[in-house]
């Protein structure tokens, strides 16, 4: 009997126990589910944000690239979110794994909110998001304050990558790519970073047409998409003769149009002067870094006669006097970034040299150390009477100059 009586004591007391902790303890509750949305909540999503540049990431947790991405994603989103950028997921998991998204969410504590894609309807979701979408994972889509979308990553993206579209998506800033038009269709690219930039709009990401390319030095962010481009439309290009010996080992014997610094020639129906740019020039083949010979501007005339001035990456130097003088350059496309170019101060002693009146800046805000602005520019030139800089976002343009901004 006292064995049982024993036994009794000790069951209820541990039902005793068990019971007040269940009923004194506060209990964690466990996190609310993303909300399910659909094809149109996806839009009134992306209208909910308007008057903020938007990056959506659409991700999954059987999807490794997106478990590596997204603490990236969410690191970005703690830096960038104060300067004004608005980041969104979108959750592609099936019912099945919602508790291995309810502790992928738990262990990375996104700053940012998160949706969950509704089952089914797939193709017109993708649609929703983008027509040249496939649905594959990850990918991450931006948006201008405006709500238009001007960029995307598609597939696994560095931080590098991220980071310098962003910079672009805040700063409305192109690069060093521009696109010229003759009245008659002729079309030349300068610096062709345009496939694989992830701030070039999608309209201009497929280049139907290409007459010709100008290249004014070889690294990454300019030579860019020259060589897809080539197999693609088979156009002329003009480089300096060192990179222009390279684009020919690459099976463009027949397309290249090389040339040295002072010397002029006609290319389709561009004239084309090859002018100095303070700078350097290598060429990064398979991760062997090749030198391309020296940095180059480019005048190039159009028929009719009106001149765009690229300067290239260049620091200010006094021949750019010379420049204004000899060839007299209706636009001028000036970098400003600073740190690897001149800044927005040399830059307008440079307008100065060239006496222009119509400036296209350039070369700013797509890295971290590139820290010019237009309106440091416009404070600096605010003496020169008559001039005009237009701060192009990707894809506007310029009276006759139009700019493709995705370099």
């Amino acid at each position: 009997m006292r064995n049982r009586i024993g036994v009794a004591v000790l069951l209820f007391g541990a039902v005793c126990v068990i019971s007040f902790s269940a009923a004194g303890a506060p209990q964690a509750k466990r996190p609310r589910d993303p909300q399910v949305i659909d094809a149109q909540g996806y839009e009134k999503l992306v209208q909910q944000h308007h008057g903020k540049p938007l990056l959506v990431t659409l991700w999954a947790t059987w999807c490794e690239p997106c478990r590596d991405e997204y603490p990236m994603l969410n690191e970005l989103a703690k830096e960038y979110g104060p300067k004004g950028l608005r980041v969104v997921g979108v959750n592609y998991d099936d019912e099945g794994d919602l508790i291995l998204m309810r502790r992928f969410i738990a262990r990375y504590k996104p700053v940012f909110p998160n949706y969950r894609k509704q089952h089914g309807s797939e193709a017109e979701f993708t649609q929703a998001i983008s027509a040249g979408w496939n649905g594959a994972l990850p990918a991450s889509f931006f948006y201008d304050k405006d709500g238009k979308q001007v960029g995307h990553v598609l597939g696994a993206g560095t931080r590098e990558t991220y980071e310098a579209a962003i910079r672009q998506l805040l700063s409305g800033s192109g690069h060093s790519t521009f696109s010229l038009t003759t009245a008659s269709g002729q079309v030349a690219l300068i610096d062709p970073w345009v496939m694989t930039n992830p701030m070039c709009p999608d309209k201009l990401k497929n280049v139907p047409k290409l007459d010709v390319i100008f290249l004014s030095h070889a690294h990454a962010d300019h030579l860019g998409d020259l060589l897809a481009l080539a197999k693609q439309h088979k156009p002329q290009i003009v480089a300096i003769f060192e990179t222009s010996l390279w684009i020919e080992s690459k099976g463009f014997e027949e397309e290249t149009k090389p040339m040295g610094k002072g010397g002029t020639q006609r290319v389709g129906e561009f004239e084309v002067t090859m002018t100095h740019a303070f700078h350097s020039n290598s060429i990064d083949d398979d991760g062997q870094r090749i030198y391309g010979g020296e940095p180059a501007g480019l005048v190039i005339r159009m028929p009719g006669g009106f001149t765009v001035y690229h300067a290239g990456d260049t620091a200010l130097f006094s021949d750019m006097k010379l420049i204004g003088e000899l060839y007299k350059p209706d636009v001028a496309l000036l970098p400003i970034g600073d740190h690897f170019t001149m800044g927005p101060r040399e830059a307008a002693h440079a307008i100065r040299f060239l006496s222009v009146k119509h400036v296209v800046p350039m070369h700013y805000a797509t890295f971290p150390v590139l820290m010019g602005r237009p309106e440091h520019l416009r404070q600096e030139a605010k003496d020169i009477a008559g001039l005009e800089i237009h701060a192009l976002r990707p894809g506007q343009s310029a009276q006759r100059v139009h700019a493709g901004g995705c370099g």
